[in-house]
């Protein structure tokens, strides 16, 4: 599925606006025209939840015309999904996106000129571009793309909540700011009351599948129990699926349940690592992943295909992306939320820090316009602004909903042909916030770290206390009864774990394979980017680290990589 808007008409198969001041085409779209409006929709469009009962039976382009009808220009607050929307009519159009993005698009704009495309590659050809040095020095900071950037000099990737319109002038603005949650109330509802609301909201993404065949990955943690808990409340039974190491908790633990439950469930083991196999996985990441998913989601690519393979009539797979990060908050590992922003945030001036990562990095700073670059810096930082909570959440939803858990939604998007993360869902953000579960309510260090899922396990221990005697994984090895009915039993295994956590295998383990597929890598980098790294060096210190090292110590080696095959 695609779409292309151009202000100069690029290819024949375009057709002229009805106020012919430009040119549009989309293949394989949803699409419905009615009243002089011409709805497309990429992707998958569902009410919100204060609305779901009353149209439940009406999706996608129809589902938009008719909330324009009833809500006009504020039919956007009505809807979620994953989408990018374009709405034409005889003044010109609009084009939007869901709240975390994931309907990502693509723009360059100029003067009177214009291109707007869900695909990067129509945009890259209206506007051929070069790199953008800056750009990709904060990728190497961050370790994302952020949000609005991209390799390309002049061509950004659409922001969260995009609203762009045109009606002789173009505009760029946001519909949804996260901040506005920061402004809700906190009226505490019951965990009745909260498990309720959870189970409808599963339930309207569970209508969205065309044959009621689901799938649901399933770990030994609490954000997909949680799925797990509000699917089954709802009568819907999915397969379930873990992949990675047999021995670890996530595939022990979710065995347990699914046994437990007599769920449907598979455990796919990754197959015989290679170079090879990374190649070749990274380079089908890299093609459609318009130059924003890491190699490091391979493991994660295969196990979708493994279990399309076996559940080949799955419409709808389920996730528990973002079940825990917006209730916890950012850690700064250096992994997902990097070294960088704890630096930043601790009143350092972000430019030295900045340029001192970088060199760390063997990136090379004399290619940078530098004064261009702490300009970046300073607007990349008003993302994050405001006291220190508010500038937690907005890490949350910008890193790890935005820029980290988006790029699985990519590649979960591309083999099953709807993916449903509920816990990215305004109405669940707005659920937590009233609850006061979320981040930046929690003022305590010793709440986020003794009690971090206690919302997701009460929910759970309400609509499927079936489980509640089968331990949670990784952070203590507790159970919902523990919780429940023995505190004094919870808080000392919650101690003990923080102390001497009792640890599974890992799910995935790098080995040698990663250091020969990394190292014949750089020694073929693209030379729009080995001109920006010092690439002797990262070969010499390659020789010396252990093949079996985290993914966080992996960038430093692998981020050239990445960078280098968006311009291959």
């Amino acid at each position: 599925m695609s779409w292309v808007i151009t202000k100069r008409r690029i290819n024949p198969s375009q057709v002229q606006s009805p106020g012919s001041s430009f040119f549009y085409s989309y293949d394989a779209c949803e699409t419905l025209t009615q009243d002089g409006i011409t709805v497309i929709a990429e992707g998958y469009i569902i009410p919100v939840l204060d609305i779901q009962d009353q149209y439940d039976r009406i999706r996608g382009p129809e589902l938009v015309i008719t909330l324009m009808k009833v809500f006009g220009d504020a039919f956007i607050r009505k809807i979620k999904g994953n989408f990018s929307l374009v709405i034409i009519d005889n003044s010109g159009f609009r084009v939007f996106n869901d709240i975390h993005g994931m309907g990502r698009f693509f723009l360059w704009e100029a003067g009177h000129d214009f291109v707007i495309a869900d695909r990067i590659k129509p945009v890259q050809k209206y506007f051929p571009s070069e790199p953008d040095n800056e750009n990709i020095a904060l990728y190497c900071l961050t370790e994302h793309f952020i949000p609005g950037m991209t390799a390309f000099k002049g061509i950004m990737q659409s922001m969260p909540a995009s609203a762009i319109t045109y009606d002789g002038t173009f505009r760029n603005s946001v519909y949804r700011e996260p901040g506005e949650l920061l402004a809700i109330g906190h009226e505490k509802h019951t965990i009745p009351f909260y498990a309720e609301r959870w189970k409808n909201l599963i339930r309207g993404y569970a209508n969205e599948a065309e044959n009621g065949n689901v799938t649901l990955t399933l770990t030994g943690g609490s954000d997909s129990r949680m799925v797990l808990a509000g699917l089954l409340a709802a009568g819907i039974t999915p397969k379930t699926f873990t992949y990675g190491n047999p021995a670890s908790a996530d595939a022990v633990i979710a065995d347990k349940l699914a046994v437990r439950l007599g769920i449907d469930h598979a455990l796919h083991s990754l197959p015989e690592l290679s170079a090879e196999w990374q190649k070749e996985t990274f380079i089908s990441l890299a093609g459609f992943g318009d130059t924003l998913v890491n190699l490091h989601r391979a493991h994660r690519y295969q196990a979708a295909r493994d279990e399309r393979e076996r559940n080949q009539d799955a419409d709808m797979l389920f996730t528990g992306l973002m079940g825990g990060e917006y209730l916890r908050g950012p850690r700064y590992d250096g992994y997902i939320i990097s070294e960088y922003f704890r630096e930043v945030t601790s009143g350092k001036e972000r430019l030295n820090v900045a340029l001192k990562m970088l060199t760390d990095k063997s990136f090379e700073i004399n290619c940078l316009d530098l004064q261009l670059f702490s300009d970046k810096l300073e607007q990349m930082g008003e993302l994050f602004r405001g006291g220190k909570k508010e500038r937690e959440f907005r890490l949350a939803h910008y890193i790890y909903g935005c820029s980290h858990h988006y790029q699985d939604t990519r590649i979960f998007s591309k083999v099953f042909k709807k993916v449903a993360s509920p816990f990215m869902d305004p109405d669940f953000l707005e659920m937590i916030v009233s609850s006061g579960d979320i981040c930046f309510r929690r003022s305590s260090m010793l709440i986020n770290l003794f009690r971090p899922s206690y919302f997701q396990v009460m929910v759970t221990h309400r609509l499927l206390p079936e489980v509640s005697d089968i331990s949670y994984g990784k952070r203590g090895l507790f159970t919902a009864g523990d919780l429940v009915d023995k505190p004094y039993r919870y808080i000392g295994k919650r101690f003990r774990s923080v102390i001497r956590q009792k640890r599974f295998s890992p799910s995935f383990r790098h080995g040698e394979w990663m250091k020969e597929f990394v190292n014949g890598e750089l020694q073929q980098l693209s030379p729009e980017i080995s001109s920006l790294f010092n690439v002797n060096e990262i070969t010499g210190r390659l020789q010396n680290v252990p093949a079996e090292m985290s993914e966080k110590g992996w960038h430093y080696f692998t981020n050239p990589v990445n960078l280098s095959q968006i311009f291959k």
